[in-house]
């Protein structure tokens, strides 16, 4: 039992909790930026004609688009890489995805999906840009469409999450609320790492709902007993699924709802493990126990089938053939 500082228990709110922190800053900061904007703002529709229009009577001008659905981005001949707003009777806005200001917003919401620790499918986009002063052609529902160019300044996604991509902090601009996050690590563990190494990166990865990477770092062979008692070998575990949807389980609430890390008691010397196996160039496992202290700040019971002395618990790392250390579980 320890006292934890809060960055220890920061992997907990991934999700609704860090989304609705994040969510909070939204308006106030869409707010604040059009407030800055007022005197260059532009209501969009109707636009004017692109081609034979007065473009210069509108460069440089902000709007503020209607919220575009994911069925807005369109080709442009190519890609989807363009959003559109607008329609044939008031005009067309295209805004370039591959710009490097939408570039930077993709970026930030990438982070947003880290950080937050969840998605943002099927949610619009809102875009204050700032025209460029150009026409665009871009091919809309099989018609090609003549519109103005749009420089994204900032995006709203959904009520989610605010971009403002005119700000820019060593070459990315950030979400709005992302400096206040406190940081969540990942942590890895490359083929060559210790047991120890990755231990905490398996059980950092059941941390922040990463199965992928938890489930690369469990051991894909398996062990059984033959008809006369002795070891079997099985070089991929048949019950490996099923193993890895309860396991995954355990951990998950293990990380959730039981201790908030692993600190190493005692780490056993490698040893061989008996595979049954006796011809030329068959496989050698060895095998690894680590004994470790829940990290929390309150007394725990032991957990049956999984404990050591006192509220220590233990888990088996194995390799083969001298390859990466993988989680044995069972």
């Amino acid at each position: 039992m320890v006292d934890l500082p809060p960055s220890a228990r920061e992997y907990r709110r991934l999700g609704s909790a860090r989304a609705d922190d994040i969510a909070a800053e939204v308006a106030a900061a869409r707010a604040a930026l059009l407030a800055s904007l007022a005197d260059r703002l532009l209501e969009p529709f109707p636009a004017i004609e692109p081609l034979r229009g007065d473009r210069a009577a509108v460069t440089d001008r902000i709007v503020v688009l209607p919220p575009a659905p994911a069925s807005a981005w369109v080709s442009d001949f190519g890609p989807r890489n363009a959003i559109v707003s607008g329609d044939g009777i008031r005009g067309w806005y295209f805004t370039r995805v591959d710009h490097d200001a939408m570039q930077r917003v993709m970026r930030a919401l990438d982070r947003y999906r880290a950080k937050v620790g969840v998605g943002l499918a099927g949610e619009p986009f809102e875009i204050i840009g700032r025209i460029t002063g150009a026409p665009r052609i871009v091919k809309v529902d099989d018609a090609v469409q003549a519109g103005l160019d749009i420089e994204v300044v900032a995006v709203t996604v959904g009520d989610r999450v605010f971009v403002e991509a005119s700000r820019i902090v060593d070459g990315e601009s950030s979400f709005a609320g992302e400096d206040a996050l406190i940081e969540i690590p990942h942590l890895s563990a490359p083929d060559g790492a210790d047991p120890l190494a990755v231990l905490r990166a398996w059980i950092a990865a059941a941390q922040v709902d990463d199965r992928e990477t938890w489930s690369e770092l469990v051991a894909s062979w398996g062990f059984g007993r033959h008809s006369a008692g002795g070891p079997l070998f099985y070089p991929y575990d048949p019950d490996r699924r099923e193993r890895l949807e309860a396991g995954w389980r355990h951990w998950r609430t293990w990380v959730m709802e039981r201790a908030y890390g692993a600190k190493p008691v005692s780490v056993s010397a490698v040893s061989p493990i008996e595979t049954g196996l006796v011809f030329a160039g068959a496989p050698t496992i060895e095998s690894v126990t680590i004994v470790f202290e829940p990290v929390t700040d309150e007394p725990l019971d032991p957990l049956p089938g999984l404990s050591g002395s006192g509220s220590d618990e233990m888990i088996e790392l194995q390799r083969r053939d001298g390859g990466p250390w993988r989680v044995a579980i069972g």
